[in-house]
């Protein structure tokens, strides 16, 4: 990826100065999930070739863990079984130290929910409650296993269909979480 973005970056510059135009800006999106230690090797590389890098600092859990939380939990807490790995604060944190300079990162925001379908039927379940691996079922909008928009889960919490109220840990810093439909599925977002 360095090498292509390098030759991009390259050919951007001899344009600009054939056409007096000004440069094309290069950016790139990179993973925040568990699949972005393959980059540490070259992402110094990739650092000095693009404008910004966008951090997809979302997706960082779901249901496959079977356990339920937030996918973008912003800070290490009490909360997070798997250390401070999968937190959006870790992500960049790992960034910084492998090369990335931090004028350039620029951190993806979810407007959307992950969805847990519970391994027993609990309205009081919060997050670290035992899922059943899979997703919960589809939005009326979304349409897609596993996530939920956000209007879809404020619809849940003022429809009634909502079995507990939304939670907010501050320590989480803004994650919220509702279960619903009788306490069989959960839903773990942001409500910043």
């Amino acid at each position: 990826m360095a090498a292509l973005l390098e030759v991009m970056r390259e050919e951007f510059e001899k344009e600009a100065q054939a056409t007096g135009y000004e440069r094309i800006e290069l950016s790139v999106a990179l993973a925040g999930g568990s699949k972005r230690a393959a980059l540490w090797n070259s992402l110094s590389r990739i650092d000095a070739a693009v404008d910004f890098m966008n951090i997809m600092s979302y997706e960082l859990q779901a249901a496959w863990t079977g356990y339920t939380n937030a996918h973008t939990v912003l800070k290490t807490c009490n909360i997070t079984r798997q250390g401070n790995q999968h937190t959006v604060e870790n992500v960049l944190d790992e960034y910084l130290k492998n090369g990335a300079t931090l004028p350039k990162l620029i951190i993806g925001m979810a407007t959307y929910g992950r969805t847990y379908t519970l391994a027993t039927a609990n309205p009081d379940a919060g997050p670290e409650s035992p899922s059943n691996g899979t997703a919960a079922s589809k939005g009326t909008c979304t349409n897609m296993d596993g996530n939920l928009a956000y209007f879809e889960i404020k619809n849940l919490t003022t429809s009634g269909r909502a079995t507990s109220n939304e939670s907010i840990d501050l320590n989480l810093t803004y994650t919220a979480w509702i279960t619903y439909d009788d306490g069989k599925s959960w839903v773990g977002y942001d409500n910043a």
